[in-house]
C-alpha cells in the first residue's frame, strides 16, 4: 500500500512539473515588423570614425534629382566587406556603403578612410553625377575635388598620408 501511495504522489508531481514547464506556443510565434528598416551604418560626425587616424571624407551633391551611389573600401559602412583591384591605385579593401541616396533633402554622405588606401565610388544612376569630394573634413582649408561619374560606372581614388585625395587607375 505504501508503494502505491508513493507511486501516485510521484506521478502527480511529475504531471504538475510537466504542465508548468511547457512553454506557451503563443509566446514563440514570430510577428512581422514592417516599421523597422535596416539602415546604413554610416557616420553622422567625423568623431564616429572607428580609428583615431582615419581620414573623414565627405561627398556633397547639389543637384536636384535623387541619385544612388555606392562606396567601397571604407573603415565604416554597413558591415559588408568589399574589395577591388585597380592598377595604379592603393589597396581597395574594407567595408561598403551599399546603395545610398543623395538629393535635395540629403546632400552629404560622410565616410571614413585609412590613410594611403584606395576606394571607389560607383554611380548607380542612369545619368552622370557631379559631386564634391574631400577627405580632409574638419580641416581649415581642405582639399576639395570636383568629380564627375558617368552613369552606371565607377571612379577610383586614393588617399595619401595627409588625407589628400587623387584619382587613380584611369
Amino acid at each position: 500500500m505504501k508503494s502505491n501511495h508513493f507511486q501516485l504522489i510521484l506521478l502527480c508531481i511529475s504531471l504538475i512539473a510537466i504542465t508548468f514547464s511547457c512553454e506557451k506556443a503563443d509566446l514563440q510565434k514570430s510577428t512581422t515588423n514592417d516599421t523597422v528598416k535596416i539602415t546604413s551604418r554610416g557616420i553622422d560626425d567625423c568623431s564616429e570614425c572607428p580609428n583615431n587616424d582615419d581620414c573623414c571624407c565627405r561627398l556633397t551633391y547639389t543637384g536636384t534629382p535623387e541619385i544612388t551611389l555606392k562606396i567601397c573600401g571604407t573603415t565604416d559602412g554597413d558591415a559588408i566587406t568589399c574589395q577591388a583591384d585597380q592598377d595604379g591605385c592603393e589597396t581597395i579593401d574594407g567595408l561598403s556603403h551599399s546603395q545610398f541616396t543623395l538629393g535635395p533633402n540629403d546632400q552629404i554622405e560622410l565616410f571614413c578612410m585609412l590613410m594611403v588606401r584606395g576606394f571607389y565610388i560607383a554611380n548607380l544612376t542612369s545619368g552622370t553625377v557631379n559631386l564634391q569630394l574631400t577627405c580632409q573634413t574638419g580641416s581649415i582649408s581642405p582639399q576639395v575635388l570636383n568629380i564627375s561619374i558617368p552613369a552606371f560606372s565607377r571612379k577610383y581614388y586614393q588617399t595619401n598620408d595627409e588625407c589628400e585625395v587623387e584619382e587613380c587607375g584611369h
